[in-house]
């Protein structure tokens, strides 16, 4: 009787090459891939509300600015999707209605640009002259009456401006 020896090898070799394929595979689909799009969709966002505070939020319709500011900055109450309390401060003083300028804030926070102008790769003096081009100067900004929501963030002064509409 002649005892044959099972070769392992091949098998071996092919069901590890599965299984490193499969790591891949699970890795680009299920960790990579959500990661990108996340990415991708910040990029869009023309204002990046994630979890930061909301301190106001100006809209202006080139004729009339309005002014919502939250009254729960200190409860950590003001971002999207929170229940947060709200005054109307401009044109002129009253109590918000905190359900519609909630919503309102997640519909800014769910806003995506359709067309993006990058500009970062350019100098400073071609980026200049692209802003004149596309109307974005700030001396054409400062005398057109202008379609814009303004995000301010808790405990940062500076604003984040989306402009809508020809400019």
């Amino acid at each position: 009787m002649s005892v044959q020896k099972t070769k392992w090898k091949a098998p071996l070799l092919l069901a590890s090459s599965l299984a490193v394929l499969g790591g891949m595979t699970y890795y680009l689909e299920f960790v990579r891939k959500p990661k990108t799009e996340r990415a991708e969709q910040s990029e869009k966002q023309p204002i990046p509300l994630s979890d930061q505070q909301v301190q106001s939020i100006n809209i202006s319709d080139g004729l009339i600015e309005y002014r919502f500011e939250c009254t729960e900055i200190e409860k950590d109450l003001c971002k999207p999707g929170d229940r947060s309390r709200w005054n109307i401060t401009a044109p002129t003083q009253l109590k918000g209605d905190d359900s519609n300028i909630n919503a309102l804030l997640t519909a800014i926070k769910n806003l995506n640009a359709n067309d993006l102008i990058d500009l970062s790769t350019d100098t400073p003096e071609k980026q200049k002259e692209l802003l004149v081009q596309y109307g974005l100067n700030p001396d054409t900004l400062s005398k057109a009456p202008l379609h814009k929501v303004q995000v301010t963030f808790a405990g940062d002064d500076t604003p984040h401006i989306a402009y809508f509409g020809g400019t």
